[in-house]
C-alpha cells in the first residue's frame, strides 16, 4: 500500500495553499448563490452564511488531494459523485458523525471529512450509504430527517481504495484494456 493511503489511517491533516483555498471559497460561494437563484431546497434557510458550502468544497478537495484524484470544482452537479466514485460529507468539528440523507443512493460510498479550523481537513473514513440508512441512525435536524452514522464505526480508507481499484480492474476488463 502506498504512503498516500496510509495518511488517512493515521489522521494526518490535508492542508491547502492560499490559491487552493481561494478556489474552494469561490466555488462554495457560487454553489450557494446559484442554488438560491434556482430555488433549490436550502438546508440552511435563514442563515446568511456561505460557510457550509465552502467547507463542503474544501472537504471534497481534501479527498481529491489526498487520493491524488482530479477535482473539477463542479457547481451543483447533483447527479454525479463529488470526487471520482465517492461522495464526500464535511463536518465542522471532529466529534461529528457521517450525515447521510434519505435520498442518497445506497450503493454509493460516502467519506467523512472533518475540520475544526477550516485550515486542516481530516479524512475520517467511509461507509456505504445503505449501511448508514438504517432506522437506528435516523435523527431529525432542522425539520429534516437524516441518518447520522457514528464516526467510530466508519470503515478504514484502505478498504475503499481496494474496492475502487477492483472496480477499475473490472471496468478495464469489460472494455478489453488493462489497468
Amino acid at each position: 500500500m502506498s504512503e498516500r493511503w496510509e495518511l488517512s489511517e493515521s489522521l494526518k491533516p490535508v492542508t491547502f495553499s492560499w490559491p487552493e483555498q481561494m478556489l474552494c471559497g469561490l466555488t462554495g460561494v457560487v454553489r450557494r448563490v446559484l442554488s438560491r437563484e434556482k430555488g433549490y431546497n436550502d438546508k440552511f434557510e435563514g442563515e446568511l452564511t456561505f460557510d457550509p458550502d465552502i467547507f463542503g468544497v474544501m472537504g471534497e478537495a481534501a479527498v481529491a488531494k489526498h487520493l491524488n484524484i482530479y477535482f473539477n470544482y463542479s457547481i451543483n452537479n447533483f447527479d454525479q459523485p463529488d470526487v471520482g466514485r465517492f461522495q464526500v460529507r464535511t463536518a465542522l468539528g471532529h466529534y461529528k458523525n457521517l450525515l447521510i440523507q434519505k435520498k442518497d443512493n445506497g450503493d454509493e460510498p460516502f467519506i467523512l471529512v472533518t475540520t475544526e479550523n477550516g485550515r486542516e481537513y481530516f479524512i475520517r473514513g467511509w461507509q456505504w450509504a445503505r449501511e448508514a440508512q438504517k432506522e437506528e441512525y435516523l435523527k431529525e435536524m432542522r425539520g429534516n430527517e437524516f441518518y447520522l452514522f457514528p464516526r467510530e464505526e466508519l470503515r478504514p480508507m484502505s478498504e475503499l481504495i481496494k474496492w475502487s481499484e477492483e472496480e477499475d480492474r473490472r471496468s478495464s476488463q469489460q472494455q478489453g484494456t488493462s489497468p
